[in-house]
């Protein structure tokens, strides 16, 4: 269904998820979408948070299926109109995210 591949020149050697095949298998997706799903009961959230490209195709279907809106965060200058930012630590050092400013904190 997937399949893991360690980042190429990366010292930590993070494990990343190639997730294409999973979106191209509609039977595989669906159950994917279904297990993050069965973890919260409908009306449980406000919104579900989608963190660049693959975060925003898995985020859409949650967030409807949940009956919660869906939030964008992108790099920043990546998102059109005002923006709020926040860092956050990762394994390649501090990072930033952008958002829209209705966004709940």
């Amino acid at each position: 269904m997937f399949a893991l591949y360690h980042v190429v020149g990366n010292p930590t050697m993070i494990t990343a998820w190639y997730l294409t095949p999973l979106f191209a298998d509609p039977a595989g997706f669906k159950e994917a979408v279904d297990l993050i799903v069965a973890e919260h009961p409908m009306g449980s959230v406000d919104a579900v948070v989608g963190v660049e490209a693959r975060g925003f195709l898995l985020a859409a279907p949650r967030g409807s299926l949940l009956g919660a809106g869906v939030v964008p965060l992108r790099q920043p200058g990546k998102l059109p109109g005002p923006v709020r930012h926040g860092d956050y630590p990762s394994d390649y050092g501090r990072q930033t995210l952008a958002g829209p400013p209705t966004a709940p904190h």
